[in-house]
């Protein structure tokens, strides 16, 4: 199983996540593999505030008895009951056979457990033998977390705003943790604008960058998909867009990283025939 975190260095910026979950979806649609997003939050955050999920996941009162998720992995794994053979059935089915999440912990949970580097190895290790590809998308929890994260990765897409002092700082290094040094990397420039100076031909020549660079604009039908709970609706209908207007421009972008990603991993997928109903 090839694995991705998707990290921002500028503090409380959500991009990661936008773009975890997009490319994901855009990947799940168009290739054969099974694939499994999560992220290093609460329950609620990151990709799953773009999702409606079908149970009494954010009952407060029904924290403890959660069935799915980091909780009932963690459960299981302190019981030694986790296995390749059960690991899918803890997880919510957003695109059946192809694309699964693993929700966040909830508040309450315990930080002993989920600081837990032996817990995050053994749910990787697990879930490698199910899935073909996973996604992290990082959020500065845990100590802990991020070392092992960025550790396990075999590819980091750094996801950055088109601000040229945030830009500075990336590729002066500054702004790395030092689990980052020596892995693989992809840098995506979020809210992109073709029109600026800062474009990506003049970020690759400023700081004579020869690696893999992405720009993803700004589309307000995605974002508008996200605040209405309605992601997975969304790529159904407009994945195969072509670059024709705003939102074929922004599927076009989601598409070429995805490519992008499976290349880096050196992946040997298929793309799926279009199919009815995909």
């Amino acid at each position: 199983m090839s694995k991705v975190l998707f990290w921002s260095p500028v503090q409380g910026s959500v991009d990661s996540a936008y773009y975890m979950s997009a490319v994901s979806m855009m990947i799940s649609l168009e290739y054969r593999l099974r694939l499994l997003v999560g992220h290093t939050g609460t329950q609620g955050s990151s990709i799953e505030e773009a999702l409606t999920l079908k149970d009494s996941l954010y009952d407060s009162a029904l924290l403890s008895f959660r069935d799915s998720g980091v909780d009932a992995l963690a459960r299981l794994w302190m019981s030694h009951k986790l296995t390749k053979d059960n690991i899918a059935d803890y997880m919510h089915s957003l695109l059946p056979e192809r694309l699964d999440l693993l929700t966040g912990g909830g508040q309450g949970t315990s930080n002993h457990v989920y600081d837990s580097e032996q817990l995050i190895q053994s749910i990787l290790h697990t879930a490698g033998h199910y899935y073909d590809l996973l996604m992290i998308d990082h959020s500065p929890s845990t100590i802990s977390a991020s070392t092992t994260v960025f550790r396990e990765a075999d590819l980091i897409v750094a996801c950055l705003p088109q601000n040229m002092r945030v830009l500075e700082s990336f590729f002066s290094q500054n702004s790395w943790p030092e689990a980052m040094h020596g892995k693989p990397y992809i840098v995506l420039i979020s809210n992109y604008d073709a029109e600026s100076n800062s474009n990506l031909q003049n970020i690759k020549r400023r700081f004579r960058f020869k690696g893999a660079i992405f720009g993803i604009p700004y589309n307000t039908q995605f974002m508008d998909a996200w605040n209405d709970r309605d992601l997975v609706s969304f790529f159904k209908r407009n994945y195969r867009m072509e670059k024709r207007d705003s939102i074929g421009n922004f599927m076009c972008s989601i598409r070429n990283l995805g490519k992008g990603m499976i290349e880096m991993l050196g992946m040997e997928v298929t793309l799926r025939q279009f199919e009815k109903g995909a």
